[in-house]
């Protein structure tokens, strides 16, 4: 079977949910929560996600402001996985959020160098130590996919569609 169109999800969903005939309103968006939700997790019930996601994995690249701790994420960015610095030639480590908030010596002008940390919150990138100039920052990450809608498929492939159906039915 290859890719499921957005209709074809729809009725998928409905025979998965008893055949209602309550929900037409809702299976669309449902689907769509799902599709996002699965793309944009780092984990799926505690399993890390250390593989990608190719239809929806892209790269950006955000400049660094001396003495600015933080770029925001590129526009359609939901989920970075890795920062590199392309004026140092340095990959960044990714750190959680609560190692970034214990980092000391973050506001001072006398600790700021060369990034090589780096977390994510809310939309923005955080950088440790400080940027102490201007560095070219390519950030590779996941994309906002298109909501699907009539004979849409997804971006990621055949063999998540069942993943996303189920994860449709789960949350509705």
């Amino acid at each position: 079977m290859g890719d499921m169109t957005f209709t074809e999800f729809q009725a998928e969903l409905l025979l998965h949910l008893g055949n209602r005939n309550d929900i037409d309103s809702y299976k669309g968006e449902w689907i769509n929560r799902a599709y996002l939700s699965l793309v944009s997790r780092k984990q799926i019930y505690g399993v890390p996600l250390d593989f990608r996601f190719h239809g929806v994995e892209t790269s950006g690249t955000k400049s660094t402001v001396d003495g600015t701790a933080s770029v925001d994420f590129p526009t359609d960015c939901i989920v970075p996985t890795k920062v590199h610095d392309g004026t140092s030639d340095n990959k960044l480590r990714n750190i959680d959020w609560d190692e970034y908030i214990e980092t000391t010596g973050r506001a001072t002008a006398a600790s700021e160098a060369a990034p090589r940390l780096w977390t994510s919150y809310e939309s923005k990138i955080y950088l440790s130590p400080t940027p102490d100039a201007v560095y070219v920052l390519t950030i590779y990450y996941r994309k906002r996919p298109t909501a699907l809608t009539g004979s849409a498929v997804t971006a990621l492939g055949a063999e998540w569609d069942e993943p996303i159906l189920l994860l449709a039915a789960i949350q509705s």
